[in-house]
């Protein structure tokens, strides 16, 4: 967030927010969808974790995984295009690193990596400069 509100012109402080809500949605099914497949590593690392703990079954895990993928796409197709494909492409590069197993590659971990940050960070300079181009958008003199 601090790197996309450096490279976007904020255009105000909703979409401030709309782009910090949509980053923190995203963070939650990053981290649901890999605490679901990580549960034996949790067991030992993280007990604490809902998963090791007991608290959630791996079957709820991954509804609320798959709950999770549909509510991050429709949030995001309210800001266009461009947002929910960025959504997607965050979506597939999720499930590449923890279903697909690139976590476990040197070169597929980074692959996913830098996915990752970019469509975050893209989404956000995107989402918070939303009203700028929407403005310039209907500017006639441009």
């Amino acid at each position: 967030m601090i790197f996309a509100t450096g490279t976007a012109p904020v255009s105000s402080y909703r979409d401030f927010v709309h782009a910090c809500a949509w980053i923190w949605l995203h963070l939650l099914l990053c981290n649901v969808s890999n605490q679901s497949t990580s549960k034996d590593e949790d067991a030992i690392n993280r007990p604490w974790r809902p998963l090791p703990a007991g608290r959630l079954t791996t079957v709820q895990a991954v509804c609320l995984r798959r709950a999770t993928i549909v509510i991050c796409l429709l949030f995001s197709v309210f800001y266009g295009l461009d947002v929910a494909l960025l959504s997607l492409c965050l979506t597939a590069t999720t499930f590449l690193y923890d279903e697909m197993g690139l976590s476990a590659h040197p070169i597929g971990k980074n692959f996913c990596n830098i996915w990752g940050y970019t469509s975050f960070e893209a989404a956000a300079v995107k989402m918070m400069s939303s009203s700028i181009s929407q403005l310039a958008a209907c500017d006639p003199s441009r």
